[in-house]
């Protein structure tokens, strides 16, 4: 049997949303566009990912349309994601009630993915100087092929990886 990219492409299409963004965008800015599709879906609009994939983007706001379909409280789910999202944005993963962990961890991927997001942009404003130089510094770093050296502190670490994933991949392109 031969397969073909269409092929595999038609399978990802016939998986449930959360299997095929598992499968596809679980990486790098394709994650980063299926938080941020997630965030539409529940109607936080605002900043958007660059670069963005669309079809993770679209992923991302099917699932969030499935999340709110599961929640009979559409407001305990929408708080917990902003919670998620706000300790996301601080680089850390706390906890959440059970009921509503979903939605958390939703709102902690798009908190992380948005932390990405305004580090590339260097906007230090947001996200701190920290942040801003250990983006830098890892992007240095993955262009410069040099071994990975991230900081103990989870917001800088998670700054820093960015940075590093960001020059090992696009170089100066971003």
């Amino acid at each position: 049997m031969k397969v073909t990219f269409t092929s595999c492409f038609l399978a990802i299409l016939f998986l449930s949303t959360n299997a095929s963004a598992d499968l596809w965008c679980s990486k790098s800015y394709r994650f980063e566009s299926y938080s941020f599709g997630v965030a539409a879906g529940l109607g936080n609009l605002g900043l958007s990912a660059s670069p963005l994939d669309e079809v993770c983007f679209k992923l991302g706001k099917e699932y969030a349309h499935e999340l709110l379909g599961r929640y009979a409280q559409e407001r305990t789910c929408l708080r917990a994601f902003d919670e998620g999202t706000d300790d996301g944005l601080g680089g850390e993963i706390g906890s959440a009630d059970a009921g509503a962990l979903e939605c958390y961890t939703a709102g902690n991927n798009f908190g992380f993915s948005k932390l990405s997001v305004l580090a590339r942009k260097l906007r230090e404003e947001t996200v701190g100087h920290e942040c801003v130089a250990e983006y830098k510094r890892g992007k240095s770093d993955g262009m410069n092929y040099r071994v990975s050296t991230p900081s103990s502190d989870s917001k800088e670490k998670h700054c820093y990886e960015t940075g590093y994933s960001d020059g090992s991949f696009f170089g100066n392109s971003l």
